[in-house]
């Protein structure tokens, strides 16, 4: 073969990934998707729902923290903590805990919030559990008015087995 045509001989082999490739890519996705995020986004429809806010915040990527942030109690300013790299995780895992304090649940209950979403979002939410106000009092107060009526629910702070709420805020009272 001459070096003339050598030099013009074109070559069929493709660099990068192949077509397969990114198919799996695209299916892990897919799978993830369905498998995670949409039960989750279902369970913290309902829960929100629950609480007595819209259920749609649920699809909005901040609101939906601050949806909960309002939800457990917390001051506003602890959005800003969820936009620190590596502490938002931790701070997602007090709010996880709050929020199951909240409707009633024990710790273990809010950690599995955040191990396993979507499973226990979607207890939460199809639960029997009731939204008793929020589980974390402002400084030197009572949480503030909440929908639950008055009556012995599950105590948030686990001091006792169960703690009076009399519509207004959490009492003294405990059984």
């Amino acid at each position: 073969m001459t070096p003339l045509l050598a030099a013009t001989r074109t070559t069929t082999e493709v660099s990068g990934p192949s077509a397969g490739f990114w198919i799996a890519i695209f299916a892990f996705y897919a799978f993830f998707i369905l498998i995670w995020i949409v039960p989750t986004v279902v369970g913290l429809w309902k829960v929100f729902v629950k609480a007595g806010r819209p259920g749609w915040s649920a699809i909005v990527p901040i609101y939906n923290n601050w949806q909960i942030i309002e939800i457990v109690g917390r001051p506003g300013w602890w959005l800003a903590l969820l936009f620190i790299p590596y502490a938002s995780i931790v701070f997602m895992f007090i709010l996880m805990i709050d929020l199951a304090k909240s409707f009633g649940k024990s710790t273990g209950f809010g950690v599995g919030m955040i191990l396993l979403a979507p499973v226990f979002m979607l207890m939460l939410g199809f639960g029997d559990a009731t939204y008793l106000g929020p589980s974390v009092a402002p400084e030197g107060g009572r949480p503030p008015v909440g929908t639950t009526p008055a009556g012995w629910y599950a105590d948030p702070w686990q001091q006792a087995t169960w703690r009076w709420w009399d519509g207004v805020g959490w009492t003294s009272h405990t059984g």
